[in-house]
């Protein structure tokens, strides 16, 4: 099989809002038994979704659609993982 990820069909309008969902899909199928996954909306908070443990620590996840990647796409995971510990001080997974 060969994927051609700038062929991927729009969801809400958008291809990257359609690999973000899928990511989130897929990343929630290995998520810790026993917790709840929490989506993020627009905007993330630096995370698709998160899920939190009875002792305050966080995991979460985070995607990014890319057809290239430069100086552009690497400030914006920088930002994405800034505003994740800033907005989500209890994370200790990412």
């Amino acid at each position: 099989m060969n994927l051609n990820w700038r062929e991927i069909r729009t969801f809400n309008g958008s291809q990257s809002e359609a690999f973000e969902e899928l990511c989130t899909q897929l990343a929630r199928q290995r998520i810790p038994e026993g917790t709840n996954p929490i989506r993020e909306g627009t905007p993330d908070a630096g995370v698709e979704f998160f899920v939190v443990f009875e002792n305050g620590e966080e995991w979460g996840w985070q995607a990014k659609y890319f057809d290239t990647l430069g100086d552009t796409q690497w400030n914006q995971m920088d930002r994405s993982v800034r505003t994740a510990l800033d907005k989500h001080p209890g994370l200790t997974r990412y």
